[in-house]
């Protein structure tokens, strides 16, 4: 309770509190007013509309706070009706409303309009109060009001727009700085009402505690709504930050390539588009050198694609060093390297070129990446193949990347380690190249593929042993396509093994049908260096196996010789189980590579053959007789069967023969045929010296998988003549 000396200091001080609380009030709302105004930005209508209404409620609030505070003041605490005070809390928060509304809207027009509403209902706030009370004020008071009114409404539209305009993220301080104004524009009708109205008698205010919270909570209200506003201020902010970053990062990334820090494919393309640009305007060339590492797929298929991340860093560093010091000033006015992926990359130059220093700078580039790589503790040799395109004489920038593509993709096909400059011709066989691997895409599903057969036979009785299975694809348009058109195509483009998955199935097969119809031997597919590398190979060749009912030991699988000698845990492990699972092994082109016998007598191969290059010379060439009949000799020491591919003619045949060849397999003796015209061939009666004579496989239950092969071979004699007596009474079938 107070005490009787407190109430003269009391008395003294309650008009000044009451005013004080009422400005108190005014600069909480204006505070808020101009805080609510950065919210409502029109991004998004219902959240715009959610805070116009929120602020009208607390900005009207405040003025009629500071307008009940002078009507206190005046009239004492107890005599403020309680159905006035409300009406003007709702007409006050109406005048907020409309100002609000004018004040953020973009349209100009609409904001005098909104200013003259408001200012009617502010001056309706203070008309109701006077009402209620009974205040008797005369006309110059009401003028004085009006013109307080309208001045404090059209400051609260300028100042809103302007501040929602200009002063988006403004700080704390400045929002304050701006308040101050407004709220006093604020208090000029409450002042003008004050000023004409009597002063109270000078006895202890009744409600003076209600006007000192009522203010205390609008000062709270106004401090609480300004920190929440910046704590979410501030977290927006943050997050366009974030976002920003965000999306600097994201148009940073595509024009770098993540692995090596070289510019990407995209980034690549937007510099040959401007370097374009600058050469067509000031006279000069611009040149690209496509690179392609020879073989790098095999890096990756043999040692993981952990390595091949490092060999490709490893090759972008060189690049990097030595890119600088290939064509100087002023020949070259500016360079960029790019990494095009996978195993690409691209260095352009921009200047006063020719075909002559461009040739040269594929040269260097050859040379800096034909050294050893060491990576991880592998030392791996690599090569690479270099196809050069020129502005604008090969075509515009947006063709020149794909024609220095085609005319790398040339230099492969050439051999590798090499580099050619981009001609028509290149983008002619890249289309077709195009066609043809999207044909093959659908030739196996459309039927048109199938094995060939070529027999192999014993160089001293005359009988076949065995079959080498030859792909050959009917293209519906090109005819009969051999492997070496579409194989290495497809060992480019993934499609090697589905093809060579097709090529085990169908081999099993037809040997199950052959011997079925009594024609028992060998059948011979041959292995690519992919299939090798795949570590699920032996368990597909073994389901195909028991699929057709077939002895691992009537299938051959041919391995070249460079893939015998890749010594690599994954090729080397699949050679052990093949042998283990009792496949006969052959390695295949023997003398092509770099291999040693002795190297070779470690391997689970039974059979060489001798590359048809070697055969080829025998009857013209001493030094290719003495290297096959040394290869024979060696061979044969190791315990290896030795097969002679490419017998042509009855000379060669005969040297053989005398160096102790054991088989033969060329067209001297059959072409490679289909396993229709095989079996009709194998039963065809001919008197001919080379006729097809009994398979040196006896005939067996076809029933038992495992074919156990009898003593003598007089059996496959009679099954043999038992076909051509069935074929003579027109009862022969093809495979």
């Amino acid at each position: 309770m107070t005490s009787p000396a407190d109430v003269p200091l009391l008395t003294e001080l309650a008009l000044p509190l009451r005013l004080a609380a009422a400005l108190a009030c005014l600069g909480c709302g204006a505070l808020l007013a101009l805080m609510m105004a950065q919210r409502a930005d029109g991004t998004d209508a219902r959240v715009e509309r959610s805070w116009l209404v929120t602020s009208a409620v607390i900005v009207g609030a405040c003025f009629w706070s500071a307008a009940l505070c002078v009507a206190m003041g005046m009239a004492g605490a107890g005599r403020v009706p309680l159905a006035g005070a409300a009406f003007a809390l709702l007409l006050s928060i109406a005048s907020a409303l409309v100002a609000f509304i004018g004040g953020t809207s973009r349209r100009k027009r609409h904001r005098p309009p909104a200013a003259a509403g408001a200012s009617f209902l502010l001056l309706c706030v203070v008309a109701t109060l006077a009402q209620s009370l009974e205040w008797k004020t005369p006309l110059t008071a009401v003028l004085a009001v009006c013109a307080g009114a309208i001045a404090a409404q059209v400051a609260m539209v300028w100042t809103l727009s302007h501040w929602q305009r200009n002063r988006r993220h403004a700080p704390w301080k400045r929002s304050i700085q701006a308040a101050l104004p407004l709220g006093l524009a604020q208090a000029l009708p409450i002042a003008a009402m004050a000023f004409w109205l009597p002063m109270p008698d000078p006895v202890m205010p009744a409600g003076e505690l209600l006007t000192a919270v009522l203010a205390f909570g609008m000062a709270l209200l106004a401090m609480q709504a300004w920190r929440m506003e910046r704590l979410m201020m501030g977290r927006h902010q943050l997050l366009g930050a974030q976002l920003q970053q965000a999306h600097a990062h994201l148009e940073r990334t595509p024009f770098s390539d993540p692995l090596t820090g070289l510019l990407s494919r995209v980034g690549l393309e937007a510099s040959l588009r401007q370097a374009a640009q600058q050469a067509e305007n000031q006279g000069h060339r611009v040149a690209l050198l496509l690179i392609g590492l020879d073989s790098f797929k095999s890096v990756n298929d043999s040692f993981g694609h952990a390595l091949g991340d490092s060999v490709l860093r490893e090759v972008s560093r060189r690049l990097v060093e030595h890119a600088a010091t290939l064509v100087g000033p002023p020949r070259v006015i500016g360079q960029t390297l790019a990494r095009l992926g996978g195993d690409e990359f691209l260095l352009m130059l921009q200047g006063h070129l020719d075909r002559q220093s461009l040739g040269r700078s594929a040269a260097k580039l050859l040379e800096v990446l034909d050294g050893p790589i060491n990576c991880d503790g592998q030392e791996l040799k690599l090569s690479a193949s270099i196809g050069i395109a020129c502005f604008p004489e090969d075509g515009g920038a947006s063709k020149l990347i794909v024609r220095a593509d085609a005319a790398m993709h040339a230099a492969k096909a050439a051999g590798g380690c090499t580099y050619m400059a981009f001609e028509p011709r290149m983008q002619d066989d890249a289309r077709d190249k195009h066609e043809l691997l999207r044909d093959l895409r659908h030739a196996i599903e459309n039927k048109q593929l199938e094995l060939f057969y070529q027999p192999k036979i014993d160089a001293r009785s005359g009988q076949v042993t065995a079959a080498e299975a030859l792909l050959r694809w009917h293209h519906p348009v090109r005819g009969t396509l051999s492997p070496d058109v579409f194989i290495p195509l497809a060992e480019r483009h993934g499609l090697i093994g589905a093809l060579g998955n097709w090529v085990i199935d169908d081999a099993c097969r037809q040997a199950r049908v052959w011997r079925e119809r009594g024609l028992k031997m060998r059948v011979a597919i041959n292995l690519s260096v992919f299939q090798m590398r795949q570590n699920d190979l032996v368990e597909r060749i073994q389901a195909a196996l028991k699929r057709h009912g077939v002895n691992p030991s009537r299938l051959t699988c041919e391995i070249t010789e460079s893939v015998a000698m890749e010594d690599t845990q994954v090729t080397q492990r699949t050679f052990e189980r093949l042998g283990q699972a009792g496949i006969h092994l052959s390695i295949d082109d023997f003398g092509t590579g770099y291999s040693s016998l002795s190297y070779l007598r470690r391997l689970p191969a039974t059979e060489l053959k001798i590359d048809r290059s070697f055969v080829m010379d025998l009857d013209t060439s001493d030094d290719a007789k003495a290297i096959v009949d040394a290869v024979l000799k060696l061979a044969h020491a190791i315990g290896l069967k030795v097969v002679a591919e490419g017998v042509e003619t009855v000379q060669q045949r005969d040297i053989l023969l005398q160096l102790g060849c054991d088989e033969f397999q060329g067209y001297l003796f059959a072409r490679p045929m289909s396993a229709r015209a095989l079996l009709l061939w194998a039963v065809e009666d001919k008197p001919a010296k080379n006729a097809f004579r009994a398979s040196l496989f006896a005939e067996t239950d076809v029933s038992v998988m495992g074919d156990a092969p009898r003593s003598s071979s007089q059996d496959g004699l009679h099954s043999v003549q038992a076909l051509r007596a069935q074929r003579r009474h027109g009862g022969a079938a093809g495979g």
